[in-house]
This record gives C-alpha cells, sequence and structure tokens, in this order.
C-alpha cells in the first residue's frame, strides 16, 4: 500500500473503520481455557492485529487471492463462528459478506501449487506493506487438513454430552463476553508497521548520494552505526534512533 498521506478518502475511511472494529468478544473465545485455544493476551494482541492487516489486504486488492496463514485463519474462524457479527462486521467494512472457502489447495496437485504461489504472493504483500517481520513466526504454510486419529465419538466419549454454548437467538451486543485486555496495542502494532514501511519506502525514492555529500548528521550517524557493529553491538534501528537523539539532547 502506498503511504498513507497518499490513501484516497475511501481507503482512509476503510483505515478508520478497521481500527474501530471491536473483536474483543473473538480475543475472548480465543482466550478461553476450554472453548478456544488458549492463547495468552500478548498472542491473542498479535494475531489480531495480523487478522486487520490480512482484512486491510483483502480490501486493497479485491482481485487476488489473499491466503492467510494458520494464526490469522484461527482468528478469522473464531469471527466466523460468531455469525451475526461477522456478517453485520464484514457489511460495515465491506459492504458485503466475505465468503470462507475452505477448499483451496485440496483438490489436486495444480490447486495445491496454486495455494502456494498465492500464499507466497501475499507474504509478499504483507512485507511490501507492513513490515519484513509483520508475519512473524506465524508465517507458516497455509492451513491443510488433518485427518483426526480414529472415530472421535469412541476417543473421546464425554464430548457428546458437553454443551457447545451456542443458541439459535443471538443476545445483543452488550451481552457478549469480552477479554479484559487492551486491543489498542494490537491496532497501534499496524499503525507502527504502516509507519515504518512508509519511512523505509520514502528513503527507498530518495537519489543516491555520496558519503561526503550527506549532511553532517547523517555522516556522523552512519560512522556511529559502523562503530557499533564493529564493537558488536548490534541493535534494533530504533534503538539506534533512540541514541542518536539522546547524543544530540
Amino acid at each position: 500500500m502506498q503511504p498513507e498521506a497518499k490513501l484516497n478518502i475511501e481507503s482512509k475511511i476503510f483505515l478508520q473503520k478497521l481500527r474501530d472494529l471491536d473483536l474483543s468478544s473473538i480475543a475472548y473465545m480465543l482466550m478461553h481455557p476450554e472453548k478456544g485455544v488458549r492463547w495468552k493476551p500478548m498472542r491473542v494482541e498479535q494475531a489480531i492485529a495480523r487478522y486487520k492487516m490480512f482484512l486491510l489486504l483483502v480490501y486493497l486488492y479485491p482481485n487476488t487471492t489473499i491466503v492467510p496463514t494458520r494464526e490469522i485463519d484461527e482468528v478469522w474462524h473464531k469471527h466466523l463462528s460468531d455469525t451475526r457479527k461477522y456478517r453485520e462486521d464484514c457489511e460495515l467494512l465491506f459492504g458485503r459478506f466475505i465468503d470462507h472457502f475452505p477448499y483451496f489447495g485440496l483438490r489436486g496437485e495444480l490447486d495445491r501449487q496454486d495455494l502456494e504461489t498465492s500464499f507466497v504472493r501475499t507474504k509478499a504483500l504483507f512485507e511490501q506493506h507492513f513490515g519484513a517481520d509483520s508475519l512473524g513466526a506465524a508465517a507458516a504454510p497455509p492451513h491443510v487438513y488433518v485427518e483426526p486419529p480414529g472415530d472421535w465419538s469412541i476417543d473421546f466419549p464425554n464430548q457428546m454430552d458437553e454443551s457447545a454454548a451456542c443458541i439459535p437467538l443471538y443476545p445483543s451486543m452488550e451481552e457478549r463476553p469480552r477479554a479484559d485486555i487492551d486491543l489498542e496495542e494490537a491496532w497501534q502494532m499496524v499503525e507502527d508497521a504502516l509507519e515504518e514501511t512508509s519511512a523505509l519506502n520514502q528513503a527507498k525514492d530518495r537519489p543516491s548520494l555520496k558519503f561526503e555529500e550527506l549532511p553532517a548528521s547523517e555522516q556522523e550517524g552512519i560512522q556511529q552505526g559502523l562503530a557499533a557493529f564493529e564493537r558488536g553491538e548490534f541493535v534494533t534501528f530504533e534503538d539506534y534512533q533512540q541514541r542518536r537523539i539522546a547524543s544530540q539532547v
């Protein structure tokens, strides 16, 4: 995606809607000890951030097959399971229902190759818009069905009598359980990734200059960075920026 300053009005409106999208009830399901996947709050924040990145790519590339990672697909499944909320959220964001097709890559060798190609393209889009580490360790191959071991009704007989905690009539929005975590951090991850990627793209567009043509402050920064590297101090770009700011105070 182009830097935020270059987004058109419709894209900016979508971005605001995506930011305000309340997924705390989905976070609750992901963290639930019995009905969820028992993820810790930090894992949930990261997964929801990546799910919102995924939704943004679906919006920006309506004619491209965007393949979620297993982590993103887990969040998507929990969102889908709350059918009314999912339908309403899709209408709010896209103006239409976003279907979930679970058979991609399972219909023969050519289909499997199409899945792999689409996933490579999706990872490239994530890197382009949100940075090289935006998917983190979650960038495993997309979901592939695995046959369960034996007859589940025999292996797990107690599950036959357990309540699914589902009702045909849906309660009001206010009655949904919500995870007691601050999901602003999840959105902050999205904004930070967009901001950093925008800065990197702007840096790439700058004309190449010889070292002696750079401003004195940048020459000094490069020299300091090289010196730190030679001393074995492997710091992040954020750490490096903070050091430069501190040195100028």
